[in-house]
């Protein structure tokens, strides 16, 4: 009977999840047809401003010449609903005394709608800057100075220790004979399949590590293993994500390289073009988030208000 209840339950389960699954497809699908919606709409309006400027359609001639199509040029907008690519139109060759053509719709060097613009500057003012909004998780690597200023910015934030820094950190102290089985032990604990499974497979390499008289390495293991742990209170699709700082070491690695090249700047806003450059370029390979739609079930800090009533604070 136990066993066919549990059977019962699971079936449930696996069809909420099933029908879960379903209704993010469904989402998906929707976000995808308004971007491409807005996308076309874009396209069509900005073809029909050119034609206003040339005051003619496409391959028709005109008695008073004011200039030629010149193709498009690609640029990325970013909407409510996500980012779409366009291709924008350019016009060439207008008569000097005519004015230059310039989108009155998508302006020069805009790549944000004002909507998104104007929530940006309203959270900034309402209090992002004043730390009003504590982020869900702070994840870095072992630095105290920064977990000091992390727990007096946001002290109600979750706390997540880089996995990777915490897995050279360990190995570090152990002799190069040891080094490549401890690796694949020290990372098996971060691919466990729950917390619990976790602490079992680390207290089992700290049992290990101090028979084998590697003291270091086991209290170095055994430091901080509770943060280190953290991403496990968010959704599993996301651990992937939470479990390392590799999304801002990878970029930077990369600026580090073009910046060590250049080995200085004559003026500084040479050095944040370079670097500002370098970052676009590197963003364009980033992963999206996986399963989204859950940030929803992300846990968020909790703190009082200056009233003292307990408030979300993100």
């Amino acid at each position: 009977m136990a066993t066919t209840a549990r059977r019962g339950v699971s079936v449930k389960r696996q069809d909420v999840e099933a029908g879960d699954a379903a209704g993010h497809v469904v989402r998906d699908q929707v976000e995808e047809l308004a971007r491409a919606g807005a996308r076309q709409m874009l396209l069509a309006a900005l073809d029909e401003e050119v034609n206003a400027y040339l005051q003619r359609d496409r391959y028709q001639r005109q008695a008073v010449f004011r200039g030629y199509r010149n193709g498009t040029t690609p640029r990325r907008l970013t909407l409510g609903r996500g980012t779409v690519p366009l291709d924008v139109p350019r016009v060439r060759d207008t008569p000097a005394e005519q004015t230059p053509f310039e989108s009155k719709i998508l302006r020069k060097y805009q790549r944000r709608s004002d909507t998104i613009d104007e929530t940006f500057m309203r959270l900034f003012i309402e209090g992002l800057a004043t730390r009003d909004f504590e982020p869900a998780c702070w994840i870095a690597d072992g630095a105290l100075g920064l977990w000091a200023a992390v727990n007096e910015q946001s002290p109600h934030s979750a706390q997540q220790r880089c996995a990777n820094h915490k897995t050279m950190n360990v190995i570090d102290k152990l002799p190069k004979a040891e080094q490549l089985e401890a690796t694949t032990r020290v990372r098996a604990i971060w691919q466990a399949e729950s917390e619990s499974a976790a602490r079992k497979l680390a207290a089992a390499l700290i049992a290990d590590f101090r028979r084998a008289g590697y003291e270091r390495a086991a209290d170095c293991l055994a430091d901080d293993l509770d943060r280190c742990l953290t991403f496990y209170q968010f959704p599993e699709p996301h651990w992937s994500h939470l479990r390392t700082s590799n999304v801002i070491e990878s970029p930077f690695a990369g600026v580090r390289l073009r910046t060590n090249a250049a080995k200085r700047f004559k003026k500084t806003r040479s050095g944040v073009y370079l670097v500002h450059q370098v970052l676009l370029r590197l963003s364009q390979t980033w992963r999206r988030l996986k399963a989204a739609h859950l940030c929803g079930q992300v846990p968020l800090p909790v703190s009082k208000t200056k009233s003292g009533r307990k408030t979300n604070a993100g």
